[in-house]
């Protein structure tokens, strides 16, 4: 949800779609993978691997490297203004 997370912004009615998988990581609740919670992923994993989220750089342009890291991971995201 963290990755997904970064783009909320780009994603229409974000909020409404991942509720199912934000239920999941509520403190107390057990984990129990449901028909919605698969729609749900299925759902934002379209929408983020489509446009205005992800699409081809151009040649022109400022880019962006926004970096994160922890003891057990890392991540990095190429972004183009």
């Amino acid at each position: 949800m963290g990755l997904s997370g970064y783009y909320r912004r780009f994603v229409k009615d974000f909020s409404i779609i991942a509720s199912p998988l934000y239920d999941l990581m509520k403190k107390g609740v057990k984990f129990c993978w449901t028909d919605d919670c698969q729609e749900a992923f299925g759902t934002l994993k379209q929408r983020l691997m489509t446009g205005p989220v992800l699409a081809l750089p151009e040649n022109e342009g400022t880019y962006l490297l926004d970096t994160d890291a922890s003891d057990t991971g890392l991540g990095a995201v190429l972004s183009q203004i």
